[in-house]
């Protein structure tokens, strides 16, 4: 009983031997994993892993403002005459002072903006004569005489608002009438802040390129210079012989929107070169008559010229040449300049008024003005922000 006793347990000690053989093959085996060698995959770090920072959020970026439109009063292009000047907008004074204070205003200053004034109270004026001066938002013109090539130089400086106030009237308001005007008449019916001599288009004369309210009415380009306004105020010029055909004419014109042109010329003064020609067809340049010419100092920022002969009798009695009219542009500052028709045609009327003394005595009638106009009351335009 007992031998069989013993056979019974023998295979129960063999499995226990069996599994303990396998639990120390298991520590083993565990003891080389923990003390693993560089060259081998370590096992995962216990460490806690430091948390990732936050991203920073990205700013609601700010929406940019749109600009309010900004506006400004202009004179429709088919209207005849500008808008009634303010009679309380008209000044005069024998001290140059009172100009001085009166410029120095907010909305005279708004109105200049950053253009610089010709006008200076060191300026010597003619003896005896005021400074006159007219303003409203949208228009500044100042108007003095001071000596110039030994005779009366009549001077007006013009700053405009818009390029609408820079206009042309011509007799009866179409074209080949014989309903002609003085310059003060003209500028009466313009409702004209200052009203200037133009070119005397019917005239004996038949030359250059001329246009009225676009229309093309003469196409002569060998015998004078044209000087063009276009619909901003600017003055652009084409001398003789620079278009051979009209088609030419044209496309310069409506590629830079120009209203109307003035014809008699020469052209003095272009982008500040003196180009002033030793001859020219018109204007008797080399003999002395009263003279005139149209400038530009800058965009909207305008001087015009007169120079006349004296009173019988005063100190000073001369006249001009060509080139002295040119001179007198030049060290002015203009960075373009156009001689117009002189002799009797010279004139300057301002609130009315004629300034200047006119060769032989008295206003002539003629066939057209230029004219600056005020544009207080008229349509709105918005200005584009660029």
């Amino acid at each position: 009983m007992k031998k069989r006793t013993n056979l019974i347990l023998l295979p129960i000690l063999i499995v226990l031997l069996l599994f303990l053989a396998f639990v120390v093959s298991q520590n083993m085996r565990l003891n080389r994993v923990m003390n693993t060698r560089p060259n081998e995959t370590p096992l995962p770090s216990t460490k806690p892993t430091a948390a990732e920072p936050e991203p920073t959020p990205t700013p609601t970026p700010t929406p940019t403002p749109t600009p309010e439109p900004v506006y400004v009063q202009t004179i429709p292009e088919n209207a005849l005459r500008g808008m009634i000047p303010d009679p309380e907008g008209y000044h005069e004074s024998m001290d140059a002072s009172d100009l001085s204070s009166f410029l120095r205003l907010e909305e005279v200053q708004e109105l200049i903006g950053d253009k610089t004034l010709l006008w200076n109270p060191e300026i010597v004026r003619y003896p005896d004569t005021p400074v006159r001066w007219y303003f409203d938002e949208t228009i500044l013109c100042i108007v003095w005489q001071e000596v110039e090539a030994q005779a009366v130089g009549t001077f007006s400086e013009v700053i405009i608002a818009d390029g609408s106030q820079l206009r042309r009237k011509i007799s009866a308001d179409e074209l080949w009438s014989f309903a002609f005007k003085t310059t003060s008449q003209f500028a009466a019916d313009a409702n004209a802040v200052l009203a200037f001599g133009g070119d005397f288009y019917y005239h004996g004369r038949a030359c250059g390129i001329g246009i009225y309210q676009r229309e093309f009415y003469r196409f002569d380009p060998k015998t004078c210079d044209t000087c063009y306004i276009t619909s901003d105020g600017d003055m652009l010029f084409s001398y003789r012989n620079q278009f051979t055909e009209q088609a030419q004419a044209e496309q310069f014109a409506a590629e830079n929107d120009v209203l109307f042109s003035l014809v008699f010329g020469p052209v003095l003064i272009d982008e500040g070169k003196d180009v002033t020609p030793e001859l020219y067809p018109w204007g008797e340049v080399t003999d002395t008559y009263a003279r005139a010419a149209l400038g530009l100092l800058e965009r909207h920022h305008y001087l015009t010229m007169n120079i006349n002969c004296a009173q019988p009798g005063t100190e000073y009695y001369n006249l001009a040449t060509l080139r002295q009219e040119a001179d007198a542009m030049l060290k002015r500052g203009c960075w373009k300049a156009y001689a117009l028709d002189g002799g009797q045609t010279a004139t300057t009327v301002f609130g009315g008024q004629l300034i200047n003394p006119v060769q032989f005595g008295q206003e002539k009638e003629i066939s057209d003005i230029i004219y600056f106009a005020s544009a207080h009351g008229g349509d709105l335009k918005e200005i584009p922000q660029s």
